[in-house]
């Protein structure tokens, strides 16, 4: 397993977490809208690097 690999494993494990976290807090009523947009804009900006980084790869 190379470190690029590894790297878009941990990327999309925290989206993942953040995902889960996300709609885990909200059902029990912990936290805030505002806080659950914050946590699920932190996991989609992980896939985000992921997915560049997977194309950047593919660029002669």
């Amino acid at each position: 397993m190379g470190l690029n690999e590894l790297k878009g494993w941990v990327l999309k494990g925290f989206a993942l977490a953040m995902g889960v976290a996300s709609l885990v807090l909200l059902i029990l009523k912990e936290v805030s809208q505002d806080t659950v947009l914050v946590l699920l804009s932190l996991g989609l900006i992980a896939l985000s690097i992921d997915a560049l980084e997977k194309a950047k790869e593919k660029i002669p």
